[in-house]
């Protein structure tokens, strides 16, 4: 008993290393996937002012970070890290990461800009004229 505990201490120890790596190593794959999703889509499309900028460049961030956990999550991708041998094998799963939430980052901008667009076009509405609107094109 006393054996197997020591064993087991051993490689706990020994492993904590390891993830404390992977974990740096997946926050920076993921701020990469995040930065490039952003700069991508502002290059794309740039708002008119600062106020549509901000909000569109937060909801870049948020469909990146909420949209690629989901993704990640529901196909169940972080269980493969596990299977990961070396480092360039860490490095490749890393990468499919950031690109990964670098997809999930575009949907935010394109509906923020789209609904700005559909909000500029009708200025001279009222909220109930543009529900009523929104109801007959649904």
């Amino acid at each position: 008993m006393n054996d197997a505990h020591n064993m087991a201490t051993a490689a706990a120890h020994a492993s904590a290393p390891v993830a404390a790596a992977s974990a740096k190593h997946t926050f920076i794959a993921v701020g990469a996937g995040m930065t490039m999703a952003t700069i991508v889509v502002m290059a794309m499309t740039m708002p008119k002012n600062r106020c549509e900028f901000f909000v569109a460049l937060l909801s870049t961030v948020a469909s990146s970070i909420f949209g690629g956990a989901w993704v990640i999550q529901y196909l169940g991708i972080i269980f493969y890290m596990s299977g990961v041998g070396n480092e360039l094998e860490l490095f490749l799963f890393l990468g499919k990461l950031g690109g990964i939430f670098f997809v999930c980052g575009l949907p935010g901008w394109i509906v923020i800009r789209a609904c700005f667009l559909f909000s500029e076009r009708r200025r001279d509405k009222d909220i109930l004229q543009i529900a009523e609107e929104v109801k007959d094109a649904l």
